[in-house]
């Protein structure tokens, strides 16, 4: 399920991975509030990198085309900057919810 590339280079913990409860906690709170939140923040914003589970795409791939959201922060990957209109990465700096 993992990349077992990253894996093996010391990149990705099976522990990174949600477990089944988790993911049914986030999808169950997307529905309660109608799909609809200001800020989706997560560890990691995957879309389609192959570094964690097809599980974890899936949610993120979910959350892209079916949540009515302002921005998503993300700072797994150690940098800063936008991945994408609404797709920011926050690694070191404090910054201001636009």
């Amino acid at each position: 399920r993992s990349g077992a590339k990253w894996k093996n280079m010391g990149l990705w913990w099976e522990q990174e991975a949600p477990t089944e409860e988790e993911l049914a906690r986030a999808y169950a709170s997307l529905d309660v509030r109608n799909r609809k939140v200001d800020y989706i923040l997560t560890h990691k914003y995957e879309q389609g990198r192959g570094t964690v589970t097809s599980e974890l795409l899936e949610l993120c791939g979910f959350i892209d085309e079916n949540v009515d959201f302002k921005m998503w922060y993300a700072g797994h990957w150690h940098k800063s900057g936008r991945a994408g209109e609404k797709h920011r990465l926050v690694y070191d700096k404090l910054i201001s919810v636009e």
